[in-house]
């Protein structure tokens, strides 16, 4: 690849035409970015990390809209390496809710987290009883019964709903204060 204004415009051409469909994996789009970036730092022309990044978010299909707002909410910068790891534990989550059996010993989510230096991952199952505890503490400690009815009507992502184990907090939450004598 030369370093001429033709192969800038060129590249540049791709990199902002560059738009993932419904039917592309992740993966696959990843894999049409990371050449442009790198013919684009071979031939000296500067994309910053966080331009690259945000390059990244707008190729995205509409069906990952909630996961971009999501994303950027309350973020003044953002990186392509912060970017990349949340798509692809977004997928793995994807993919393990919708691989799963509903069974109590298979997973229905795969969390993964990094810990405080930044630099290793740790990934965790997220069991059916977990889901329904998150749920339940989402949603102002709802009762078993009103997720019930919400999970029937597929308000809780087709999350089945299980039995929850008694929690002092939850008794606590719910007492109302007494008015000051």
């Amino acid at each position: 690849m030369t370093k001429s204004l033709t192969s800038k415009l060129m590249l540049k051409q791709r990199l902002f035409n560059m738009r993932m469909s419904k039917s592309t994996h992740l993966r696959e789009h990843l894999d049409q970015l990371n050449p442009i970036l790198l013919d684009l730092r071979y031939i000296d022309e500067k994309v910053s990390d966080e331009y690259a990044a945000l390059i990244l978010l707008v190729s995205l299909p509409l069906s990952y809209g909630n996961f971009v707002q999501s994303f950027i909410v309350g973020k003044e910068t953002v990186s392509l390496e912060e970017v990349r790891s949340s798509l692809h534990n977004r997928e793995l989550l994807h993919n393990a809710i919708g691989s799963g059996s509903g069974t109590d010993n298979k997973a229905s989510g795969l969390m993964a987290n990094r810990s405080k230096d930044g630099k290793k991952a740790i990934a965790s199952v997220v069991k059916d009883v977990d889901l329904t505890r998150l749920w339940h503490m989402r949603l102002a400690i709802m009762s078993e019964r009103g997720m019930q009815i919400l999970s029937k009507e597929y308000l809780l992502g087709g999350h089945k709903i299980k039995s929850l184990e008694f929690y002092e907090h939850c008794v606590f939450g719910k007492l109302h204060r007494s008015k000051f004598p």
